[in-house]
């Protein structure tokens, strides 16, 4: 069977999100989706609320959706690297960064590279070797126009480590947004091992608005410079809201949002 499903997904439990389990659910069969990978934030959680989370996503699950829980490890200082670890149930421990990937590994769950584009290269390259893929394209951290050229060329470097796409959800129009990008997958059984051992095996594909994407292959020039000039508006408007921002002055979230939405 294919089953299409999103990954890099917070709820209320991350205490930076203000979205519900049901709320992905209820999207998830109006959109046709077959999973979720979620991804809460375990340095903002107790043990409980992982434990907690986990339990909620296999209430919600049924024969047709399955929710698959996580966590989003932050690793120490200096570098603060955050890792994904899909299908993990209990609380991870491990903060120093290749020892957090070990643990996620020996657990049993996927490790995934959050958002490289974040950090410089020198922060993460012991870690690289370690994870089982790497989120190419970070619709939070690298916007809606599409795949940065330097992830490209870090999963370029890189054949055998996953090329994933995530939508990291906080709210309700990161879902909403036609440009999410969509893992795709091909499974014998829609069950968690099964989805798991099937993204470990690379035997999906990434969609966008309904096209494959291939995160390691460069864009056209056109592409590229598209991106970069979206880019650099938004780097600008950014400035400016943070500059107001220090002045005391609060632009009206209405307007906040539709420029996320635009970029």
């Amino acid at each position: 069977m294919i089953a299409r499903g999103l990954m890099h997904l917070h709820t209320r439990a991350s205490k930076d999100a203000e979205l519900t389990f049901e709320e992905y659910v209820a999207f998830a069969r109006r959109e046709g989706l077959a999973f979720l990978l979620f991804a809460e934030h375990r340095h903002r959680m107790t043990g409980e609320e992982v434990r907690e989370t986990a339990a909620h996503c296999d209430a919600l699950s049924t024969g047709d959706l399955l929710l698959v829980p996580g966590q989003e490890q932050q690793t120490d200082a200096p570098g603060k690297l955050h890792v994904l670890a899909l299908g993990v149930r209990e609380p991870l421990a491990v903060t120093d960064p290749v020892g957090a990937v070990r643990e996620i590994r020996e657990r049993g769950g996927l490790a995934v590279f959050a958002h490289p584009a974040r950090y410089d290269r020198d922060r993460y390259e012991a870690i690289l070797a370690e994870v089982d893929g790497i989120e190419g394209w970070n619709m939070r951290y690298d916007g809606r126009v599409g795949v940065r050229e330097s992830n490209r060329a870090l999963l370029a470097e890189r054949p055998s480590v996953l090329a994933l796409a995530g939508v990291d959800a906080h709210r309700r129009e990161d879902l909403e947004d036609s440009r999410a990008p969509r893992l795709v997958v091909e499974l014998d059984r829609l069950d968690e091992p099964s989805l798991l051992a099937a993204l470990r095996a690379g035997a999906f594909r990434v969609e966008c608005a309904g096209e494959t994407l291939e995160l390691r292959r460069r864009a056209a020039a056109f592409r590229r410079w598209h991106a970069g000039a979206m880019r650099l508006a938004f780097r600008g408007l950014r400035g400016i809201h943070r500059r107001l921002a220090r002045l005391g002055i609060r632009l009206p979230e209405r307007w906040v949002r539709a420029i996320r939405r635009r970029f």
